[in-house]
Formats: structure tokens, C-alpha cells, sequence
């Protein structure tokens, strides 16, 4: 079983620019208020909120165009997680564990996912109706996924980053080249 519930909105704004082209401004939004998942009977679990399963997304895009020119910045961002709630069921409300390393030393788990913000920018060039060159930076601040415990907090990790946060970018700043073509 499962249910989802939520709310998504879509913006979209263009406008002419008259002899200097023309811009389009697009939004989308998530808000997911329920994501409750049963594989069996009496196993439904409701991530909503937690790293994975943050409760916004969106992504934000403006390109300017004019002529065979066209200029595109986005940004995606991901909303905060957090497994407090349930890193505090699982160690009898206590986020804070003494260290067996450390005698009498203790370590508290973080189990918040900050939010993040990725940006992208890309030139495309048409050529004759035919062609487009696409160059672009992705990820252009370099921005790493979040880093969270991983230490008994139920977060599974590649490292200190999120396994399973497919919003997240775990492959860096990057330039790419796209050629297309029409016959």
C-alpha cells in the first residue's frame, strides 16, 4: 500500500524583450504533506520529512533567448530532513551516546540533512535551423550532498552523505557538451 499526498505548483512567465530577445521564467514546486508505504500489513512507515523523502523540492529556470542564442540558468534546491524523531524512538529519547572509544566522552547525532541548492548554466547555439550546440557548467559551485551521522542514526551513507537522497549530486561540478542534430 501506499499514499501520497501533496501539493505541486507550476509558474511560468515569458516575456518579449523586443529587439533584445526574449526571457522565460519557469518554477516548480513540490510540498508532499503525506508519503505513508505499507509492503506488508501492519508494516506502513511514513518517511515524510525524513533524509530521502524531504517534504519540498523544486527547481527554478531562466534562459534568455534571441536569435540562435540562448542562455539558461537553473537552480534546484532540496528542503532539510531531518530523522530526529526517529533516532529518538530507536535510543529511548536520547540523541546522545556515551563513546566506547572515548571513556566518559559522549557524541550526539546529527541526523539533519541541510537544504541545497544547485546551480546549473548552459549557451546554446542553433545553426542553421539544423543544429544545436549545447555548453554548460552543472553543479557550478561544486556542492556536495548533505552530510549527516551515520553512526546508529538509521541513515544509510556512501561516507557522511545520504545513500539514498536521489536529489542529491554526488558527482561534482561538471561541463558538458551536447551536439544535436535534425535531418
Amino acid at each position: 500500500r501506499q499514499r501520497t499526498r501533496g501539493i505541486d505548483v507550476t509558474l511560468r512567465i515569458d516575456q518579449d524583450l523586443g529587439k533584445l530577445g526574449s526571457l522565460s521564467f519557469g518554477a516548480q514546486m513540490t510540498w508532499q504533506i503525506e508519503d505513508k508505504i505499507g509492503l506488508f500489513e501492519g508494516t506502513v512507515v511514513n518517511d515524510n520529512g525524513e533524509a530521502g523523502d524531504p517534504k519540498w523540492v523544486g527547481d527554478f529556470n531562466l534562459s534568455w533567448n534571441k536569435g540562435p542564442w540562448t542562455v539558461f540558468y537553473g537552480m534546484d534546491v532540496t528542503g532539510g530532513t531531518s530523522n530526529l524523531s526517529d533516532l529518538l524512538k530507536s535510543q529511548g529519547g536520547n540523541a546522545c551516546r556515551t563513546s566506547i572509544f572515548r571513556p566518559g566522552g559522549r557524541f550526539c547525532q546529527d541526523v539533519r540533512l541541510s537544504p541545497t541548492f544547485y546551480h546549473s548554466m548552459s549557451v546554446t547555439r542553433e545553426i542553421a535551423d539544423k543544429f544545436a550546440i549545447t555548453l554548460g557548467v552543472a553543479n557550478i559551485f561544486d556542492t556536495p550532498p548533505p552530510r549527516a551521522s551515520t553512526v546508529l542514526s538509521g541513515i544509510t551513507a556512501i561516507g557522511q552523505a545520504p545513500a539514498f537522497g536521489t536529489q542529491y549530486d554526488y558527482m561534482g561540478r561538471r561541463v558538458f557538451l551536447n551536439v544535436r542534430g535534425s535531418f
